[in-house]
């Protein structure tokens, strides 16, 4: 059996995909909306999304898609989001910085005292920012990646750690059409760290009515 999540290879969702699936092959969407219809339409058995960030909140796509199809969720887990800035030269001295705008965002303000001037493009995904910079071999050129990016794609780093808040997670679940597994110790709750869109957080709250998801951290 393979599971699928977000591509390409070297995501935050590749990273928690080898987590709850250890042995398991990994498939590779392009959109979470592709992943979900990939799901249903029985190509794989099982695929790992992401709902919310800590400081980005719900992932309105991953909701939005959970309300329209009929899936157990069937494990979670969950990551400390942290980045790396990758290159080879001096970054006072660099020009252009691949990165996901949330993952600059996550970032700017260390970034703008290790890279004052450097212009920012902006990239799909922290692995695609990445791809980016081993496609250029530049030593003006950076990327903004995560720990487990920059080890599968075997970029050095100049500097480790630069998010500014070490405590931002990103929880992901587990998703399949086999029912979801209860015990006795199962505490499943929705705890909401920040405050969603009114749309989003009526869905939330259909959704739980409709499936009694054990959406929890």
């Amino acid at each position: 059996m393979q599971v699928l999540t977000l591509g390409p290879e070297g995501t935050f969702s590749h990273e928690a995909t080898k987590r709850l699936f250890p042995k398991k092959k990994i498939a590779f969407g392009n959109t979470i909306d592709e992943v979900f219809y990939r799901l249903a339409d029985k190509e794989t058995l099982a695929a790992v999304v992401p709902l919310e960030n800590t400081l980005s909140g719900f992932v309105e796509e991953t909701i939005t898609n959970l309300m329209k199809y009929d899936f157990s969720i069937t494990g979670k887990t969950s990551l400390k989001i942290s980045y790396h800035l990758a290159g080879t030269g001096n970054p006072e001295e660099a020009k252009i910085l691949y990165a996901h705008p949330h993952a600059y965002k996550q970032c700017r303000r260390t970034l703008r005292k290790l890279c004052p001037a450097i212009k920012v493009i902006e990239t799909s995904s922290n692995a695609h920012s990445a791809l980016q910079l081993q496609a250029h071999q530049d030593p003006a050129i950076f990327a903004l990646v995560s720990p487990f990016s920059l080890a599968h794609y075997s970029l050095p780093s100049v500097s480790e750690h630069v998010e500014d808040d070490p405590e931002n997670t990103t929880y992901f679940y587990a998703i399949g059409k086999a029912p979801a597994k209860k015990t006795e110790n199962d505490a499943s709750a929705f705890l909401i760290f920040s405050e969603p869109l009114i749309t989003l957080e009526k869905q939330i709250a259909t959704l739980y009515q409709k499936k009694k998801a054990p959406l929890l951290h």
